[in-house]
C-alpha cells in the first residue's frame, strides 16, 4: 500500500509520501519494498507535483514510477486538467481499458497551481482514481458499556466510516474517547467499493461552491490522504489535540509559520515521519514505511522541493 498526503491552503501545495511498494502475490501481501520507487515527481511543464497510491502494478508491467516519468515527459498537455485527462486515457489503455478488480483501488493525486473561475491562479488538486475507498470502524462495546462516538449514545456496536477524502470530516477525537472505554474494543475493515475506469475529479476548488465560499476553506486547509490511511488518520488526530494545546503556551506555533509553504510541508513530513515509524515499532505489517519525500509550491508557483527541505529550518535535522 502507500500514504500519500497532499494539502492546500494560502501557503500553497504541500504533497508528502513515503517510499513503501507492497508486492502482492494472491491477494496477499508477498513483500515490501522500502526504498526503491519514486514516489512523488514534478510536473514541471504545469507546475504541479503527483504522488499514487494503491494497486498500482496491476495498471502496467513497467515499474510504475518510469511509466509515470515518461508520461509527464512526453505527453501532450498544457495545464493541470487537460494533463489529468492525459494521465485518465493512458491508465485505462494500459489497464486494456477495463476497471481493476474490485479489491485493486488505486489513485493518483496530481496538485498544482490554475485559475478558479475568476480568473485567479490559485492551489487545484485532481484526484484521478478508479473508485471510492472506505475504511470502517466498528467500536464493539461491552455488555453494560455505553460507548460515546460521533455524538451518539448507544448500547449497540457503532459503525464509523473513514470516507478518502478530507480530513476534517472526521470526528476523530470522538473515536478515541471510545476506545478508551472499559471492554471497549475497535475492529476495522476496509471496504472495496466497485472498481470503475479511472476518471479525474476535480476535488478543490469543488464547482459546487463559489469561490469565497471556497477561498474560505482554502483558508483553513484542505487535506487529502489515501492509501493505508486509517493509521494516519487516528494518529494526526491526536496529534491535533496535541498541537492545539501545545499553542496555548506561550511563543509556541506548531506548524511554526502556517502562512509559508515549508511550514506547512514540515508539519506533514512530521505526521508521515510519527506513521511509518509507528508501523515500524508495531506489529502491524510494514506497508507504509521507507523514507518520507516532499514537494511544495508556493503561490507564485516556485518550487519549495525535497532537497530545498533538507537543506532548510524546516527539517527534522534543521
Amino acid at each position: 500500500m502507500s500514504l500519500v498526503l497532499t494539502e492546500l491552503s494560502n501557503a500553497g501545495v504541500a504533497m508528502v509520501t513515503d517510499s513503501a511498494i507492497s508486492m502482492l502475490r494472491n491477494g496477499r501481501i508477498e513483500s515490501v519494498d522500502q526504498q526503491g520507487s519514486v514516489k512523488l515527481l514534478k510536473v514541471e511543464r504545469i507546475r504541479a507535483g503527483i504522488s499514487y497510491w494503491g494497486s498500482i502494478g496491476f495498471i502496467t508491467r513497467q515499474r510504475f514510477d518510469h511509466w509515470l516519468q515518461d508520461k509527464i515527459q512526453n505527453g501532450d498537455y498544457t495545464d493541470l486538467p487537460s494533463f489529468a485527462e492525459y494521465l485518465v486515457l493512458e491508465l485505462n489503455r494500459s489497464a486494456g481499458d477495463v476497471p481493476l478488480r474490485d479489491e485493486q483501488p488505486a489513485g493518483i493525486h496530481v496538485a498544482g497551481l490554475h485559475p478558479w473561475p475568476d480568473g485567479e491562479c490559485r492551489p487545484t488538486f485532481c484526484h484521478i482514481h478508479n473508485g471510492h475507498l472506505t475504511t470502517e470502524v466498528t467500536v464493539q462495546q461491552g455488555a453494560n458499556v455505553t460507548v460515546v462516538s460521533a455524538g451518539t449514545q448507544s448500547a449497540s456496536p457503532i459503525a464509523l466510516n473513514f470516507p478518502t477524502g478530507s480530513g476534517g470530516d472526521i470526528n476523530v477525537g470522538d473515536v478515541l474517547r471510545a476506545a478508551q472505554q472499559p471492554g471497549a474494543s475497535l475492529r476495522y475493515a476496509t471496504r472495496a467499493h466497485q472498481r470503475v475506469l479511472f476518471a479525474a475529479h476535480l476535488d478543490f476548488p469543488p464547482t459546487s461552491l463559489n469561490v469565497n465560499e471556497n477561498l474560505d476553506q482554502l483558508a483553513r486547509g484542505y487535506l487529502t490522504r489515501n492509501g493505508d490511511y486509517l493509521p494516519f488518520v487516528m494518529i494526526a488526530g491526536a496529534f491535533d489535540m496535541v498541537r492545539l494545546g501545545l499553542n496555548t503556551m506561550p511563543n509556541v506555533s506548531i506548524p511554526r509559520d502556517a502562512e509559508r509553504v515549508g511550514s506547512r510541508v514540515g508539519f506533514l513530513h512530521l505526521l508521515m515521519e510519527t506513521v511509518i515509524r509507528t508501523y515500524r515499532c508495531s506489529t502491524m505489517q510494514p506497508i507504509i514505511g521507507g523514507h518520507v519525500t516532499t514537494l511544495g509550491i508556493h503561490p507564485d508557483g516556485r518550487y519549495f522541493d525535497h532537497d530545498e527541505f533538507e537543506r532548510s529550518a524546516w527539517a527534522r535535522h534543521g
